[in-house]
């Protein structure tokens, strides 16, 4: 888009300025969560004093279409997704229903031995393996969570296999011999994020995490899968509908 402005027209440049960067961010010239150039880039670029952005910066702030953090800058207010919590909605068919497009990356597949906690939740013996996947998953390019998963090893001993080839655990589950399963529960927790989630979430670490800790089992109640999802917190909201009868 041009950056010249018109003069004499009674259009205040600032709000010109405005009308461009408004333009810019619905057509994702710059995308969620992203950071707009500083106030002295964009001065140069539309020939204007410092001033003349700045009022041009908050007019977007007022309007919720960036954030402006002190010292740091103007970032593009980041979507939030609505993540339905229900028995069979998965991840993928969650973003689908909003037109959103998913991604996941796999940044970590192995099997281990089970740790207490895993073992429990699992109902597994004491010397149980499982396998563990740890998959960063994002929608419209912009990360939401940091999923770690963890299943069986006996009942499933090709899973991690069969998901770097389908890369879809409910796929590879399937492809494993599991048609169908149930989320049993979900719990919520709260929390700052580590030096290391925050930068694969592209968030500060002055910015919380939400922890979803869920439990899915097959048809006959038998757990299958424990997954430790921290969320971007700021970019979700859960949803849970109450059913009725």
């Amino acid at each position: 888009m041009s950056s010249a402005l018109e003069h004499g027209t009674g259009v205040p440049l600032w709000r010109q300025i405005h009308r461009t960067l408004t333009a810019e961010i619905e057509q994702q010239r710059y995308p969620s969560a992203s950071k707009l150039p500083t106030e002295h880039d964009l001065a140069k670029r539309f020939h204007v004093n410092r001033h003349t952005v700045r009022r041009a910066l908050a007019e977007l702030e007022s309007q919720g279409l960036v954030t402006i953090e002190q010292g740091r800058g103007a970032f593009v207010t980041s979507r939030t997704v609505r993540y339905h919590l229900e028995k069979r909605v998965r991840f993928t068919q969650n973003l689908h229903k909003q037109n959103i497009a998913p991604q996941g990356r796999l940044l970590e597949a192995s099997v281990i031995s089970a740790e207490e906690d895993v073992r429990g939740a699992l109902r597994l013996p004491q010397e149980a393996k499982v396998n563990r996947l740890v998959i960063l998953r994002g929608a419209d390019k912009l990360p939401l969570n940091i999923c770690t998963s963890y299943f069986s090893h006996d009942r499933f001993p090709n899973l991690i296999s069969t998901y770097k080839s389908v890369t879809s655990v409910t796929k590879a589950l399937h492809a494993c011999g599991l048609d169908d399963f149930l989320r049993q529960s979900t719990r919520l927790t709260a929390r700052m994020p580590t030096a290391h989630e925050a930068r694969l979430l592209q968030q500060p670490r002055s910015k919380p995490v939400m922890v979803s800790e869920v439990i899915n089992t097959d048809l006959h109640g038998v757990p299958v899968e424990l997954g430790i999802a921290r969320w971007a917190a700021e970019r979700v909201e859960f949803f849970v509908q109450q059913e009725i009868g």
